[in-house]
This record gives structure tokens, sequence and C-alpha cells, in this order.
């Protein structure tokens, strides 16, 4: 698939691609971090808590833009990957 005028899936690829990668989400560090934590929390931990927890909301929120623009853009994939079944749903 490549960018169009119209329609860039590639970009909105790059765009999520790098508010994951900019989070931290999904690295080792953050698993570690998570893994570690006991049920005994100080307030520091709390903090880090919401912190990280604001941090998934934005890539969640990401990730729903990138799937309603693709929704929105419905036909253009019809159209690149000849897909009758897209036209049902």
């Amino acid at each position: 698939m490549t960018d169009s005028n119209t329609f860039k899936p590639i970009k909105l690829y790059k765009l999520l691609e790098h508010t994951v990668v900019d989070s931290g989400t999904l690295t080792e560090i953050q698993h570690i971090w998570i893994a570690g934590l006991t049920e005994s929390l100080h307030q520091i931990d709390f903090l880090d808590i919401e912190e990280f927890s604001l941090v998934l909301d934005e890539v969640v929120y990401q990730c729903f833009f990138v799937m309603r623009k693709l929704v929105s853009e419905k036909e253009e994939l019809i159209k690149r990957f000849n897909g009758i079944e897209l036209i049902n749903t």
C-alpha cells in the first residue's frame, strides 16, 4: 500500500508507530518496572502508575484515531484491495 494525495495509510502507520515507540510502553524496561511493582506501593509508585496510565491513554487514542481514519476511507481500501467483503461491513 502507498500513500496518495487523499489517503495516507503509511503516514498514519508511521505516526502510530512513533507514538508507541516514543511512549516506551512496549519496552523491556517498562515490563521490568511493571513486574517489579509490589502490593505495598509507595506514593512515588502511584505517580509513576498515573503517568504510565496517561501514556497508555494516548496510545489507545492514537490507535482509535487510525482505525476511524481507515474506516472513513473504506472506499479507498476497497479500491486498493479489490475487496468485495469490505463493501458490506
